[in-house]
């Protein structure tokens, strides 16, 4: 093995352990803001429960968690694969760390496409947002669809699922529609 050969592998196992080591701490940071992010969600969910005693929650998450279980499925099986060709024990790291990362955003679509309405508003993600405050719903095309809820108090947009954002259209209209019944 010449000299030129010898430094190229050190190289490449240095680059392969900053990788490694940066897929680490993505899926640590990942797996820690998750927590934290569905921790204030059932903490305020339950509070928006006990407070409103007659609402109706919508429960859209059942089919995205599914596709990003098994997408971590799917790469967990590949790890498995890995381990007994004896591939570089890096690349195992990272498909772990690639499954890990498709559980929490199983988790996270766990918050985002669920929203629960009371009379006067909507509990989204970890807020309740009055109707009479909500402006405008913008919904974006593309690949990905997305509504934007514009809100007036300073125009705060609120980024959520497209299917949320026309039930929360709807919702609105009835809300407005019973008012001018009063």
């Amino acid at each position: 093995m010449s000299k030129k050969e010898g430094s190229n592998m050190e190289g490449n196992s240095i680059i392969s352990i900053i990788v490694t080591i940066l897929f680490i701490g993505i899926s640590l940071f990942t797996i820690y803001e998750t927590a934290r992010r569905y921790q204030r969600y059932q903490k305020t969910l339950q509070e928006f429960q006990s407070a409103h005693s007659n609402h109706e929650d919508i429960d859209l998450s059942l089919w995205p968690m599914v596709g990003m279980i098994v997408l971590a499925v799917l790469i967990f099986i590949v790890c498995g694969v890995t381990l007994t060709t004896g591939i570089e024990a890096s690349y195992t790291v990272i498909y772990v760390c690639l499954g890990i990362l498709f559980m929490a955003l199983a988790v996270d679509n766990r918050i985002r496409y669920r929203c629960s309405f009371a009379k006067d508003g909507f509990f989204y993600e970890d807020t309740f947002y009055r109707f009479k405050a909500l402006r405008d719903i913008q919904f974006k095309e593309g690949l990905f669809k997305k509504s934007y809820l514009v809100i007036s108090a300073g125009s705060q947009e609120i980024p959520c699922t497209y299917k949320i954002g026309k039930i929360i259209q709807e919702k609105q209209t009835q809300w407005k529609k019973e008012k001018k019944r009063k």
